[in-house]
């Protein structure tokens, strides 16, 4: 497989990752704001390469405006991905060991889907979990 092909392959898994999160999620605006944050990427960058108003991507992202579909979804997720790719392809290239490993860690994907904070007393009842040791 030649570079650019290999280069293409990539960006084809992880869009197809992304979009896939992004509309089976039950809160997609949130899906789509973590992606966006993950890529760093600000609301006014992908809001002028779509060609919309900042507060489009807003109003999806805060639930404001009925979800997404999967075209709008298509063209953000690949926004976000050719913004990327235009500065250097940092972020895609982060993915990489996940896309191509047999076991994909779900748990990386998970690591900016907590938006809000919550206290861990309340994760533990939340998970029935038994407190170790409460400290001093």
């Amino acid at each position: 497989m030649t570079e650019d092909a290999s280069k293409e392959n990539l960006r084809h898994r992880l869009a197809e990752k992304m979009a896939g999160e992004i509309t089976l999620s039950d809160k997609p605006g949130e899906a789509l704001k973590k992606w966006r944050l993950n890529f760093e990427i600000a609301q006014t960058d992908i809001s002028s390469y779509l060609g919309v108003s900042p507060s489009v991507i807003s109003d999806y992202e805060s639930g404001r405006r009925k979800s997404p579909g999967t075209l709008i979804v298509s063209k953000i997720v690949d926004a976000l991905i050719n913004i990327d790719s235009e500065s250097g392809g940092h972020k895609i290239h982060a993915y990489e060991g996940m896309l191509y490993s047999d076991q994909v860690s779900k748990a990386v994907y998970a690591t900016y889907e907590y938006t809000y904070p919550m206290q861990l007393a309340k994760l533990a009842t939340l998970i029935e979990a038994d407190v170790a040791n409460r400290g001093v």
